[in-house]
């Protein structure tokens, strides 16, 4: 009577099938970010259509208008005809920082993965890149947000200086994310001195 062991999968384990997956997800993440912060800015640019410019301002209804009904100001989308050749530039300069920060930031966080399904997740390379992560996350994204919003205001001023209206509404996430992922890189800096502890015993 031969005993068979049947091998539970670890539903938590990340295997091959995960990597493909988040490899794939990584990649159309890059490729729709490259679309949106890049092409389209610049096929509007070549096809002469308006920018779009998204802000905080009074929301004009004729109707609530003439009845003299006060509405509070919202967030309007207003299309710029003519946001001139340096607001163009600009624009298409940040989508390419963005689009390379998403782009590197998945790349770091494959490499990553890659080690930590291979059983190596404490190398010393892997603090390096969380801790390149944690800067792109925590600095580039909002130095990007702060120069959008710079070129926002610069576009709207060709509609009006009163449409102008400055925001308080600092980037939070991003900044509280790279504390994260710095805050993992040390402790994966932690992890591989007591690998090696443990293997100097042995």
């Amino acid at each position: 009577m031969s005993a068979t062991t049947h091998h539970r999968r670890d539903l938590f384990a990340f295997g091959r099938s995960d990597r493909w997956g988040l490899a794939l997800l990584v990649g159309l993440v890059g490729v729709v970010t490259v679309v949106v912060q890049v092409v389209q800015p610049a096929a509007r640019w070549v096809g002469g259509d308006p920018m779009p410019v998204g802000y905080a301002g009074r929301v004009r209804v004729p109707a609530l208008d003439a009845l003299g009904v006060r509405h509070e100001d919202g967030s309007v989308t207003a299309l710029v005809p003519d946001p001139g050749t340096t607001v163009r530039v600009v624009d298409l300069l940040l989508g390419l920082a963005l689009s390379a920060v998403v782009l590197g930031a998945g790349w770091l966080v494959l490499r990553v993965m890659r080690d930590v399904a291979a059983g190596d997740p404490f190398r010393p390379v892997n603090v390096t890149r969380l801790r390149v992560l944690a800067g792109l996350v925590a600095i580039a994204l909002p130095a990007v947000w702060f120069g959008r919003a710079s070129v926002d205001a610069a576009a709207l001023t060709r509609l009006g200086p009163d449409l102008v209206v400055l925001v308080l509404d600092l980037p939070w996430v991003p900044v509280l994310a790279g504390t994260v992922v710095a805050l993992l890189a040390e402790a994966f800096k932690l992890g591989g001195r007591l690998r090696d502890d443990v293997a100097g015993l042995v």
